[in-house]
Formats: C-alpha cells, structure tokens, sequence
C-alpha cells in the first residue's frame, strides 16, 4: 500500500532536512546536497590533475516543458586523443546525475532531458565514485 502524505506535511519533511536522508556538505566552499555528489566531485578535480578530464561545470540547467527546470549534478568534457594518442581539440560531454535513490519524478525528468536534447545522463551511484 502506497503511504500517503498532506502538503504541509511534505514541505515540513523539506525543512527538516533533504529527502531520503542525504546530509548536505560543504567542501572547498562548494555546498554539495550529498556527500556523494561531493566525492563524485573530488574524483572529477582528481582525474582534470591528471589530465583524464578537462574540465567540469556544476549544476547545469536543462529547461523541460512546463517551466520545469532539471539541474544536472556535472557536465564533463574529457579530451579526445587520436590514432597518435594527441588531444584531438574535440571533446567528448558526458551527463552526469547523483543518485543515491532513484524516484519514479527523477526517472521521468531523465527521460525527458534525454529525449529533449538526445543525450545521456549518466547515473553516478555510490558503487561506481571512488574518491
């Protein structure tokens, strides 16, 4: 059976704390909404010192129908090498989402993200961060 819950009742669960028990974190004065999206993005400065990525943006907007914005949790852009092994001055984006749990609003928000703008979000879950 479905549990149900009033408004109030939701809105006081948001200002008691994040939804599905994620801690909030502040990390190189970045305030993350979880720790995962933290170590997701200590793994990223980690592999641009070794040159793996170029860069990153946080949080970048994706506008869906509806005035309905989705934030993805990274956008990374990772240099392309050739036959040679050079950086080719092309870069391979990849989507990036957090997802300690996966709720059936983020599912279709994904879907329609990918679907919009024909690209992948790729989900990041405790098992595959390893900073």
């Amino acid at each position: 059976m479905t549990e149900r819950m009033s408004v109030a009742d939701f809105k006081r669960l948001r200002r008691n704390g994040q939804k599905y028990s994620a801690s909030a974190v502040v990390e190189n004065g970045v305030r993350f909404d979880s720790k995962l999206e933290r170590d997701r993005y200590l793994e990223l400065c980690q592999r641009r010192q070794l040159g793996l990525v170029s860069y990153f943006l946080m949080q970048v907007p994706m506008r869906l129908p509806g005035g309905i914005i989705y934030r993805v949790d990274f956008q990374v852009f990772s240099p392309k090498l050739d036959f040679t092994g050079q950086a080719d001055p092309v870069h391979l984006v990849t989507y990036e989402d957090c997802k300690g749990m996966m709720t059936p609003v983020s599912r279709l928000k994904i879907a329609q993200v990918e679907e919009i703008y024909r690209i992948h979000v790729r989900l990041i879950t405790r098992e595959n961060v390893h900073a």
